[in-house]
Order: C-alpha cells, then structure tokens, then sequence
C-alpha cells in the first residue's frame, strides 16, 4: 500500500538521477517533498561569498528547475541539525 507523504531530505546528492532516497521515497509515496537545509554550524564559520556554497546554490537551482518541470520543487532552508539522540 502507498503512503500518503515522504519528506527526502536532500543532504549531500544533489542529483535525481540514480538517487537512491528519492526513487524509495517516490515508489512507495504518492506524494514527495524534497527539502535542503544549508547548515548554521557549517556555513557561519566560511568566508560570506565561499565558492562551495556558491557551487551548491547553482546545484539546487538546477535541482529545482527539474523538479519544478515535474510539478515538483525542493525546499531550502538555513538553521541548525537536530541532535539525534542515542
């Protein structure tokens, strides 16, 4: 039975192509949400204009260009991880 919704989480594969989350998460969801949250602890120590932030940018431009052409879209987010506790 397919469930409603699935949250993919795109972390460090920016791609659609062969990724592996996102082809579970659409096989089995009826309806999928992709969100990218850029990470406090990573970017506030980095320069402002850094040219690997720059390259990610670009990245899920491109992401959300496809995905938008697919009635879809990805949501980018800026904050802090959650601590998973053990």
């Amino acid at each position: 039975m397919r469930q409603d919704t699935a949250l993919c989480w795109l972390r460090r594969d920016l791609r659609l192509q062969d990724h592996a989350a996102l082809h579970y998460a659409l096989s089995t969801h009826a309806r999928v949400l992709c969100v990218f949250v850029f990470d406090d602890e990573i970017l506030t120590p980095l320069a402002r204009a850094d040219r690997r932030v720059e390259f990610i940018w670009h990245a899920l431009a491109q992401l959300k260009a496809e995905l938008n052409r697919h009635g879809s879209d990805v949501l980018v987010v800026r904050g802090e991880k959650v601590a998973r506790s053990k």
